[in-house]
């Protein structure tokens, strides 16, 4: 039996709500010195930080301390995750 009713329905966010004005999704694997050209190039673009959501997303890079270096660059203004995206391409890369 199909309806015409739409099963997923996103809410709007409620007013009482705060949330950024805009958001920046940054992901990363041994970055070098791109991803702070990228962070300087979005906060030169909006240095109000009560305005902002930055977030660099790490896939588990194994050379480089993604976090010490966001936190240096950053302060609280740029939020780091660190998360294992195994992707197809790498696995097959490394036969799997």
């Amino acid at each position: 039996m199909h309806s015409d009713k739409p099963t997923n329905i996103i809410l709007p966010v409620p007013a009482n709500i705060k949330r950024p004005r805009w958001s920046v999704m940054l992901p990363t694997y041994n970055p070098d010195r791109h991803l702070f050209e990228a962070l300087e190039s979005v906060i030169s673009q909006y240095p109000d930080s009560g305005n902002m959501q930055i977030e660099v997303v790490d896939d588990c890079s194994p050379d480089v301390d993604v976090e010490k270096l966001v936190k240096e660059f950053g302060n609280s203004r740029i939020n780091f995750t660190e998360i294992l995206l195994i992707s197809v391409t790498h696995l097959i890369s490394q036969n799997v």
